[in-house]
């Protein structure tokens, strides 16, 4: 035994592996959410047509290797201000085949609709209510960080309330 009373409350490692497991799980929740919201809130935001775009298939480097992904700019017009855009849709990059990104990427002419935020023009999207094929792709690695962090927490709590650790 250690001299810990089984009464005293867990170590502040204890504590901060709990509180991590927590809260890292509810910043992507939060992001997820915002996006997905964001995406449908565009579904009614005014339009204009694009005035100059430019959109190209790329190859994706590093962890991204092997993937295709869309890239955008494109110009757009408010109320005689000009304002520059690269969003396609709410969430991550457009990733894809890339014969099927190619002929997306074709697809986009001037003329076509944009759609952008009335009280932040600078805001935009070229398909609103649309999510990106890859949005959730990044859940996997929050949700084994989350469990990692909570189970450790969980972990140290149950040492700690049987006098097995001491507190940090």
């Amino acid at each position: 035994m250690n001299g810990r009373s089984s009464r005293e409350p867990p170590g502040k490692l204890t504590a901060l592996l709990l509180i991590a497991g927590s809260f890292i799980p509810l910043l992507f929740l939060h992001w997820v959410v915002a996006d997905y919201i964001d995406s449908r809130l565009s579904r009614e935001w005014p339009m204009t047509t694009v005035s100059r775009i430019e959109a190209a298939v790329v190859k994706g480097h590093g962890r991204s290797s092997g993937r295709y992904f869309l890239e955008v700019v494109y110009r757009y017009q408010v109320v005689d201000q000009e304002f520059v855009g690269s969003r396609l849709a709410f969430g991550d990059r457009w990733s894809g085949d890339e014969h099927e990104l190619q002929a997306m990427a074709a697809g986009m002419t001037v003329g076509i609709p944009v759609r952008y935020d009335p009280t932040s023009p600078q805001s935009s999207v070229l398909l609103p209510g649309r999510l990106s094929p890859g949005f959730l792709s990044h859940g996997p690695p929050f949700l084994i960080g989350f469990l990692f962090f909570f189970s450790m927490g969980i972990f140290l709590y149950r040492r700690a309330a049987k006098g097995n650790v001491v507190s940090v």
